[in-house]
């Protein structure tokens, strides 16, 4: 069987089930606004029966590598709910947390809103570009069970092998799956990251990285239009296609437009100094 399994498409490991996945990245001046508008955000999460916040305080390493630099922590201040029931029969729960991070250098600092719910959030969404559109750098939705395969470098997490790359850790010795040229995993641009979602709200935080002109260029897209408080709405497919052939094509030709690889290099390079 495991020798089938390797002439198997990894990507048949995957059950889709409707979850939704909601990431709002925001300026890190907006973190003592964000505690005050909290509160309003709760009351529009559909089904989310709310207990008492996890306030986590402390330090964690920055991403900065190379043998001249020091090591460095950033703070990090977060609060986080969590509900022992599962959606469906996937890994997740209903989770929100919300919280900043700032490192002693500032070369990067974040502030943000998570959110995975049974239900699409567009009352949330709404509110959050009502109270907070100046401050945003981008709001993703997304379904959290792709996005764990984007992520994941576990080999023994795959059943099926066809499509994936495995090499050796330099730094452990162990094998593991390349992600390096998945176009949805996660990236960092700056104070904020891209990954791989269904639908992208790009706000005024963004635009001195990527253009209004480049996003609104983009031909390939089921849906791109200019919203309120100059806000662009993307839609790239319907989450349940975030799978297939077109929708793979169309993120990574989304990805290239926007030379997120060109932003991540640029990134990187410019705090390998610090």
């Amino acid at each position: 069987m495991d020798i089938i399994n390797l002439y198997i498409d990894w990507k048949k490991n995957i059950k889709f089930e409707e979850v939704f996945e909601l990431n709002v990245l925001f300026d890190i001046s907006y973190s003592d606004s964000l505690k005050r508008n909290i509160k309003n955000w709760i009351k529009t999460i559909p089904n989310l029966k709310l207990k008492n916040f996890i306030l986590e305080r402390g330090f964690e390493p920055t991403i900065r590598k190379g043998p001249n630099v020091k090591n460095q922590y950033r703070s990090f201040e977060s609060y986080d709910t969590l509900f022992d029931e599962l959606i469906g029969d996937s890994i997740f729960s209903p989770r929100l947390n919300y919280g900043f991070t700032s490192d002693e250098t500032r070369d990067w600092q974040s502030c943000y809103f998570n959110l995975i719910s049974e239900l699409y959030p567009q009352e949330t969404i709404e509110e959050i570009i009502n109270d907070s559109c100046d401050l945003i750098y981008m709001i993703m939705v997304s379904n959290p069970i792709n996005f764990s395969w984007e992520m994941q470098y576990s080999v023994g997490a795959y059943k099926f092998k066809k499509g994936i790359d495995i090499v050796l850790d330099p730094k452990s010795r162990k094998k593991k799956v390349d992600i390096s040229k998945r176009h949805g995993r996660m990236t960092a641009i700056g104070n904020c990251y891209f990954k791989g979602a269904s639908e992208y709200y790009f706000g005024p935080r963004i635009f001195n990285k990527i253009s209004i002109e480049k996003i609104l260029a983009f031909k390939n897209a089921e849906k791109i239009e200019k919203l309120k408080h100059n806000i662009i709405y993307v839609k790239l497919f319907d989450e349940q296609d975030y799978w297939e052939d077109f929708a793979r094509k169309r993120l990574a030709d989304f990805r290239a437009h926007l030379e997120i690889d060109r932003l991540e290099y640029e990134y990187l390079n410019s705090i390998k100094h610090l």
